[in-house]
């Protein structure tokens, strides 16, 4: 199991939970001022700015409320549901993995059968075994164990608003140094159209809304020519035994941006 959060490398500052939440949601808050063109091509750097500063805020504060209402969590036949009025997330309970990520009315998923895959450069690819556990009213937190790897994961899930928030948080639990990234895929059921496409950044037109997919890398970065769609890349990190590196995302879908054009 991974204890509780120490400093995370390459965060400035002693991070946990909580106050990377905090700091998405004030990010989301602050970009939902803007244009929609400017919302959907800056590059959300400002995570590493940010640091661990920012309070909390209260829920009736939260930018997507009014319209998709509170966070619901309850376990279901595929895992561990999150549900609001417009957004409905799925987390695997063996291995963790996104396998739902659409429509609350579970009939629209925008991935497909292989769900959202991580993939550690360098390191046997393998699956982890673990289980999900709540960790708030509105986070599922999932810590599993890859031993062939060599690895050990949590993976934070909080649904607020039309935005799931995830952290993906890997810990060296072997005795020699790794040096590696993280690869986050959605195998798309279909990967939609204008799509722009970035080691940090996947945007599409669907018929649920706009889908953009973040990751809040520190430095810049370049995808392989042969990425496939919906693909982040974390930054390259170094490990040493008992170490752990954190990777933040943010998944959302904007039903503004109705319809294919």
């Amino acid at each position: 199991m991974i204890p509780t959060l120490a400093p995370v490398p390459g965060s400035g500052a002693p991070c946990n939970d909580r106050s990377l939440r905090a700091n998405l949601i004030g990010m989301k808050r602050w970009f939902g001022g803007l244009g929609r063109v400017a919302r959907q091509t800056v590059v959300l750097g400002l995570i590493s700015v940010l640091g661990c500063q920012r309070a909390e805020l209260p829920l009736a504060e939260r930018f997507d409320l009014p319209h998709t209402g509170p966070t619901a969590m309850s376990r279901v036949a595929e895992g561990y549901e999150l549900k609001n009025r417009q957004i409905r997330i799925v987390i695997d309970e063996v291995d963790g993995r996104i396998v739902y990520w659409g429509s609350a009315d579970g009939q629209r998923n925008l991935l497909g059968e292989r769900g959202v895959s991580i993939a550690l450069a360098s390191l046997p690819a393998s699956a982890p075994v673990g289980y999900v556990e709540k960790r708030d009213d509105q986070t599922w937190q999932y810590i599993g164990e890859d031993p062939q790897a060599h690895v050990g994961w949590r993976r934070i899930y909080c649904l607020e608003g039309l935005s799931l928030l995830a952290t993906f948080i890997v810990q060296n639990t072997g005795d020699q140094p790794i040096d590696s990234s993280m690869t986050l895929r959605a195998h798309l059921a279909d990967p939609g159209g204008r799509r722009i496409a970035q080691a940090d950044l996947f945007t599409m037109q669907s018929t649920l809304g706009l889908v953009s997919i973040r990751g809040f890398r520190e430095t810049p970065g370049m995808l392989p020519a042969d990425a496939e769609p919906a693909t982040l890349l974390s930054d390259r990190f170094q490990l040493q035994p008992g170490e752990r590196y954190s990777f933040t995302t943010e998944w959302r879908i904007d039903p503004t941006f109705s319809g294919r054009q």
